[in-house]
């Protein structure tokens, strides 16, 4: 399934379709170049994982497009905890399998490992080509925060100052 025109902004690259609750049909649409995305107005799942491999740390941020969908993910370099207080680079990576919304244990053949450090149901607050403000209803992260886009596949994600 696909419709994409990377160049021309307010085209959509169609990734699906799910059925909320009421049975109603839900389109699943995600713009490209920069990952707009468009969802229902119903809670979606987020969790963050601790991705363990040799010596290298960092931490997967992974957003539930749909329900059976792929999860939107985001490497980053700081802790749910260290994230509250300061901005982490976010790296946009592949997409993951739904499973890894709670999924723990072994990957890449048993190279590295993944923990939960973090999960919970999230919102869009505001949507647009270069910028993604999330309201976050997690145990740790809870509140607005942003995923801003720097360049190529580079984000910040960033706490909102007004939360307490």
């Amino acid at each position: 399934m696909g419709i994409a025109q990377l160049s021309s902004p307010g085209l959509f690259r169609f990734f699906g379709v799910y059925y909320n609750t009421s049975g109603r049909q839900r389109q699943l649409f995600l713009s490209t170049p920069k990952c707009k995305i468009v969802m229902s107005e119903e809670d979606k799942r987020f969790v963050i994982q601790e991705h363990s491999s040799g010596s290298d740390v960092h931490w997967d941020f992974m957003l539930e497009l749909g329900t059976g969908q792929s999860l939107q993910t985001y490497r980053l370099d700081k802790t749910p905890q260290q994230v509250l207080h300061n901005p982490a680079d976010a790296v946009r990576i592949f997409d993951h399998a739904p499973k890894f919304l709670t999924y723990q244990g072994l990957v890449n053949k048993g190279r590295g490992s993944v923990r939960i450090v973090e999960s919970g149901t999230y919102q869009i607050v505001h949507n647009e080509h270069d910028r993604i403000e999330l309201n976050l209803a997690g145990q740790i992260l809870k509140g607005n925060f942003k995923l801003c886009h720097v360049k190529d596949d580079k984000w910040q994600f960033i706490a909102d100052s007004t939360n307490g």
